[in-house]
C-alpha cells in the first residue's frame, strides 16, 4: 500500500523531507505546478518528518536523520559561539482561526509572507472536530511582522466547501527585534519524533 507525501528538498542537498501525507492522488487536487512535490511512498514510511535520501535510496524517520547529519558533522575545533537571532525571526504563533473540515495528518509547509522568508511550521488538527488545535514552529525564518497571517490551504477532507472554504487562518503573535539576541549554537534540536527506520 501507498499514500502520497508532499516531499521537499529544503536544502538543495537532494534528500528529500516529509511535509505532508494524501490518502489520494493531489492531481484533481491542486494546481499542476504545485504536484511536482507530490510522490507516492511506502505505507510504512508515511510520517511528516521522514526522509528520502535519494543518492543511497534509503527512508530515514526525522529523528535517525538528525543523529545521521549530527555524527557526520565535522567537530568544531573550539566552542561554538552563539548563533544569532534573524531581526523578525517568529517567536510565537496562535491560531486565530481553527477552520473546518480538514483531514487528521499535520500540515508542515513554508509561510514567506512580504518581506518574511523561510517559516516553516506544522499545523496540527483533531480527528473528531477537524479543527486547528495547535501550531509549532519549525523553522523560525527572518523579515516577519506581529499581525502577519497566513492560511492552511492544503489538507482539506472530501466534504470542504470549495466555494466558501473555512481555512485555519495562523496569526504571527511575537518575532525577534533585538539586533543582538543570540541562541546557543551547541544545541541539537530535532522537531521530528520517531526511532530509526527498520
Amino acid at each position: 500500500m501507498t499514500q502520497w507525501a508532499k516531499m521537499v528538498d529544503s536544502d538543495g542537498d537532494g534528500n528529500f523531507e516529509i511535509y505532508q501525507l494524501h490518502d489520494e492522488d493531489p492531481s484533481g487536487l491542486w494546481h499542476p505546478d504545485a504536484l511536482e512535490f507530490w510522490r507516492e511512498v511506502p505505507d510504512e514510511h508515511a510520517a511528516i518528518g521522514n526522509v528520502f535520501e535519494e543518492s543511497t535510496q534509503t527512508w530515514y524517520t526525522g529523528a535517525a536523520w538528525g543523529l545521521k547529519k549530527t555524527a557526520e558533522a565535522p567537530k568544531p575545533d573550539v566552542a561554538p559561539k552563539p548563533i544569532a537571532i534573524p531581526l523578525g525571526a517568529v517567536l510565537e504563533l496562535e491560531i486565530t482561526n481553527a477552520g473546518s473540515n480538514y483531514e487528521t495528518p499535520p500540515v508542515r509547509n513554508q509561510y514567506d509572507i512580504e518581506d518574511g522568508k523561510r517559516l516553516v511550521a506544522t499545523v496540527t488538527y483533531d480527528p473528531l472536530t477537524e479543527k486547528a488545535v495547535s501550531v509549532e514552529i519549525n523553522e523560525a525564518g527572518e523579515g516577519y511582522k506581529v499581525g502577519q497571517t497566513f492560511i492552511i490551504n492544503v489538507g482539506f477532507g472530501r466534504d470542504w466547501d470549495r466555494k466558501n472554504p473555512d481555512y485555519t487562518t495562523v496569526r504571527i503573535k511575537r518575532v525577534n527585534t533585538d539586533a543582538e539576541a543570540t541562541k546557543p549554537a551547541d544545541v541539537a534540536v530535532s522537531n521530528s519524533p520517531g526511532a530509526p527506520a527498520p
